[in-house]
């Protein structure tokens, strides 16, 4: 205990004691940005919506003849319907994403990039992206025959996928400050590269 002087003899005052600690609990999370909302809102609105397409569309397909019997001598095989199947199921994945990360920020009020998931997104997009462009480069390959068109469309879409893949892993699950730099390589990489071989695939 510390005492003060004065003129009639020492007055005895509190100790200084430092403030309690904050008790202990999960880590504070940051309030979403205020000009992420409406974008957020947006994009899963647009979501929902082509996903509704998405799904009658796979109805219409998984009850045709062309799924349960040969139509013109020709019948889609296994592996179609299961590519199907694949892509299906990565939109719905997808789109149960968007609705949480919509109730996250629009009614939680909280930070995206504070999610410890945050890496499921990118991934679904690199995954959704390579299933879809497989199937262009086959169709591609089956019109034209030649190898010299097909290589350096797998060999572009191989490339684009692992710069991906590498921004997953080192930028959203293990994020280091040393890869920052190549984390902005890879994904001008890939950004520009999709967009480049989006429109290749297109115009063939």
């Amino acid at each position: 205990m510390t005492t003060l002087t004065i003129a009639n003899g020492p007055l005895p005052t509190a100790a200084y004691a430092p403030p309690p600690p904050p008790p202990p609990g999960p880590p504070l999370v940051p309030p979403a940005r205020q000009e992420l909302l409406l974008p957020q809102l947006i994009l899963t609105v647009l979501q929902v919506f082509s996903q509704g397409i998405l799904l009658a569309q796979l109805s219409t397909y998984l009850s045709s003849p062309r799924v349960s019997r040969p139509v013109n001598g020709r019948k889609d095989g296994y592996w179609f319907i299961g590519y199907v199947l694949l892509v299906s199921v990565l939109s719905v994945a997808q789109t149960f994403r968007y609705i949480f990360l919509a109730n996250f920020v629009l009614i939680h009020h909280k930070d995206i990039l504070s999610l410890r998931t945050r890496w499921v997104d990118p991934l679904l997009n690199a995954l959704i992206s390579a299933t879809v462009r497989s199937f262009f480069i086959h169709r591609t390959y089956t019109m034209a025959r030649k190898l010299w068109i097909l290589l350096p469309l797998v060999c572009f879409q191989l490339a684009i996928f692992a710069c991906q893949i590498w921004l997953v892993v080192k930028v959203h699950l293990h994020y280091d400050q040393r890869y920052v730099v190549i984390g902005n390589v890879a994904f001008d990489l890939s950004t520009i590269g999709s967009m480049i071989l989006d429109i290749m695939l297109c115009s063939i």
